[in-house]
């Protein structure tokens, strides 16, 4: 495995593919209703509280980026989430690309056990504690989006076609009792309740892919020679988790260049999907996966009510929302674009799987 940066749409382009001609073998977890799943009703859109320093907050805006030694910083604030709160919560900037200093809607991530076995008067320590079974919840900016649903519908339609995916929903997000702006919180993969919710087999390792201009590839994923020894897991099963879909359907390219894009783009990028493409019948389970993936969940008459949807549900929170870079107009033009352009592209797929 030669995990190394490649263009950003190729890579990503190979790993979706492999999601899809996996996921037919999938062992997932009987689902069962947990605590958590009120918080990602997507019929009702909820608020999310803070209450902290204000100047910590206003580090946390100014500031997002990670220290010299790599870290993040970590305030202390009180959550609240449709009125249930939990004090002693873990709160820092999040992201990437949408970290930037002085923007005054950053990305976050609550750590709900941050402060549990702390030491208090008296000589106890803190309780371990965690919110509604969840231990983390992340809490994005939607400011790469100007649709600002991108994320929540192509998650919706890879649930819906049996997708490993984390839960998401849309809230409006204060802090001191300002609001913020329209969020959207996500469920974040690396904690025992949310693999639990996803897999029988409760054992393995979690693995981050993380690219930077100045770091690049994690040590987890980097080339470790040509001996198959050294990459060997127990048990040898990979799961290809779906994550960070905010860039889909991307409104930054033009419809000619991404609607036509080659639906065997990026698989010739990486030893395992070059291979698994020269087998004929892997190469035929692929394409069968898109055709159902196209004809089911992403069907463009059900994709496109979906965004009708979620637009009257999230309408007022984002034309509220003062701190999104973009405007109103924009907002609304990016969503009709992104309505026309999903029965554009699901076409384009039909006429290369009838190549």
């Amino acid at each position: 495995m030669n995990a190394r940066h490649e263009p950003r749409g190729g890579s990503k382009g190979a790993c979706l593919g492999l999601i899809l001609l996996a996921s037919a073998m999938l062992t997932t977890a009987a689902r069962a209703q947990v605590p958590s799943d009120e918080m990602f009703d997507p019929s009702q859109m909820r608020e999310v509280r803070v209450t902290m320093a204000a100047d910590e907050w206003l580090d946390i805006v100014r500031n997002p980026d990670p220290d010299e030694s790599g870290d993040t910083r970590v305030y202390r604030c009180a959550f609240s989430w449709n009125g249930e709160s939990l004090a002693n919560v873990g709160i820092r900037a999040k992201g990437q690309a949408s970290r930037e200093p002085e923007s005054p809607k950053p990305g976050v991530r609550f750590l709900f056990n941050r402060y549990e076995g702390e030491e208090l008067e008296g000589g106890d320590r803190r309780a371990e504690q965690a919110f509604r079974g969840l231990k983390k919840l992340d809490a994005n900016s939607l400011r790469g989006d100007p649709s600002m649903m991108r994320d929540r519908l192509i998650e919706n339609a890879a649930a819906r076609f049996h997708l490993v995916c984390p839960r998401t929903m849309h809230v409006r997000f204060y802090v001191n009792d300002a609001y913020v702006g329209l969020y959207l919180i996500v469920d974040n993969y690396d904690q025992a309740a949310v693999l639990r919710r996803l897999f029988r087999d409760r054992n393995g390792n979690l693995y981050k892919y993380t690219w930077t201009r100045d770091r690049g590839a994690d040590d987890a994923t980097r080339w470790r020679g040509d001996d198959p020894e050294t990459y060997v897991q127990s048990p040898p099963v990979f799961h290809v988790l779906i994550w960070d879909l905010d860039n889909s359907m991307v409104d930054f390219l033009p419809a000619e260049l991404w609607i036509p894009r080659d639906i065997m783009r990026g698989f010739e990028l990486h030893v395992l999907s070059r291979r698994v493409m020269n087998v004929p019948a892997w190469r035929e389970a692929y394409f069968a996966r898109v055709r159902a993936l196209i004809d089911g969940a992403f069907a463009p008459s059900s994709v496109q009510a979906e965004i009708d949807s979620i637009r009257e549900q999230i309408l007022g929170a984002a034309q509220e929302d003062r701190n999104k870079p973009y405007t109103d107009a924009e907002f609304e033009a990016n969503i009709a674009l992104l309505r026309r352009d999903v029965p554009l592209r699901v076409e384009n797929v039909r006429q290369q799987l009838a190549r």
